[in-house]
C-alpha cells in the first residue's frame, strides 16, 4: 500500500473542521496536523483526534509536521503567506478562496506555486473538494449548502 498524504490544516472554523474531518476518513490522506490561533481553548479537537498533533503557531506546525499538504482555511488576509510558506516547505496547498486579498498578494502564490512545479495547488476546487462536500453531505446534513457541487 502506497504511503498517505500527511496533512496540516490550518483555520478550525467551520470549513476547516470540515475539511480535517474529510482528511481524516479519505483514502489516501493522513490528518498529521492541526492548527488555530485559539488552539488552547479547542478542548473538543484532542478527544476527536487524541493522537493529531496541535499548534498555535504554524510557523512551529510545518516546521514540526512536514506535511505533504497544507489545506489553508483561515481569514483571507493569512492565505498568500501561509499559501507561501507552504510551498517553500514543499507541501501541495488547498486553499480556500480568495486566494488572496490583493493582486499583488495573488500573484505571489501563483510565483510561489510555480517555483514548486512538482508541486499542486488547489483553490478550493476539484477532487478532493468535491469528497469533503460529499463527505459534510452525506455524514453532516447540517452542513450541507444548497448549491454545493455534490458531482
Amino acid at each position: 500500500m502506497a504511503s498517505k498524504n500527511r496533512v496540516l490544516v490550518v483555520g478550525l472554523g467551520h470549513m476547516g473542521m470540515t475539511h480535517a474531518k474529510a482528511y481524516d476518513r479519505i483514502d489516501g490522506y493522513e490528518l498529521a496536523g492541526l492548527c488555530c490561533r485559539s488552539i488552547a481553548r479547542r478542548n473538543d479537537l484532542a478527544k476527536t483526534w487524541p493522537d493529531v498533533a496541535r499548534f498555535a503557531d504554524y510557523g512551529e506546525a510545518l516546521a514540526k509536521v512536514k506535511p505533504d499538504v497544507v489545506s489553508i482555511n483561515t481569514w483571507p488576509d493569512t492565505h498568500a503567506d501561509f499559501a507561501v510558506h507552504a510551498f517553500q516547505a514543499g507541501a501541495h496547498v488547498f486553499l480556500e478562496k480568495p486566494i488572496a486579498e490583493t493582486v499583488a498578494d495573488a500573484e505571489r502564490v501563483v510565483a510561489g506555486a510555480a517555483a514548486q512545479p512538482h508541486l499542486g495547488t488547489f483553490h478550493g476546487a476539484g477532487t478532493r473538494a468535491r469528497q469533503a462536500s460529499r463527505y459534510a453531505y452525506e455524514s453532516e446534513p447540517a452542513l450541507y449548502r444548497p448549491g454545493l457541487d455534490m458531482a
